[in-house]
């Protein structure tokens, strides 16, 4: 990854996951780390998109291979939708700031502490009727959000649903509390009005 833009300002980990258009690093502000050691905490996520150049190879190869292509529309496209739906971020991951390159955009979001849904639930031992039910009310009002502020997310899976939790400080006996957080609108767009029917094939 070639962060130079971001450098002066943030100190880059781990690898979190590959998005439709990207992939997203974990990160934290240079202002609360210590010079001689690495950061023990991460508080936000950065996507890294790279706009394609027609007539390189790679980037043939993904147009003809998944038709998809990060042009800068199509990348336009992902980040007002993200701050379209900034007003309320109870279930969608909280815009910090963007900056762009020549060749590269860089979103740095709010990190899900949790990862996604499926690393979650895999860390649970078991899973309670109340937490499932609570679960899946989160995810049918987030969805309602969505269609509410006229997006189609497009691509929900459970590595495009995130969670914040309380994993980490549970008391023995202590029902988790889980936070679901929609990502990655790579795919995503806008419908006109309540009617509309998205036609393209993805």
């Amino acid at each position: 990854m070639n962060a130079g833009v971001l450098t002066d300002t943030y100190v880059f980990g781990a690898l979190l996951g590959k998005g439709s258009s990207g992939d997203v690093y974990e990160a934290a502000p240079k202002s609360s780390c210590d010079n001689e050691s690495p950061p023990t905490d991460f508080p936000y996520a950065v996507k890294v998109i790279p706009y394609s150049v027609p007539g390189r190879k790679d980037d043939d190869e993904k147009m003809k291979n998944k038709n998809l292509l990060n042009d800068r529309t199509a990348i336009a496209n992902e980040l007002a939708i993200m701050q379209h739906l900034q007003c309320d971020t109870t279930y969608v991951v909280r815009l910090v700031e963007v900056h762009e390159t020549a060749d590269t955009l860089y979103i740095v979001m709010e990190r899900a502490r949790g990862g996604d849904l499926l690393s979650t639930i895999a860390a649970l031992p078991t899973l309670s009727e109340a937490l499932v039910k609570d679960l899946f009310r989160q995810l049918l009002e987030a969805v309602q959000y969505l269609h509410r502020m006229g997006i189609a997310h497009r691509d929900l899976k459970l590595s495009n649903i995130l969670c914040d939790h309380n994993l980490d400080t549970l008391a023995e006996g202590e029902e988790p509390r889980l936070q679901v957080k929609l990502a990655d609108f790579g795919i995503s767009c806008h419908l006109d009005s309540p009617t509309a029917v998205v036609k393209t094939v993805i």
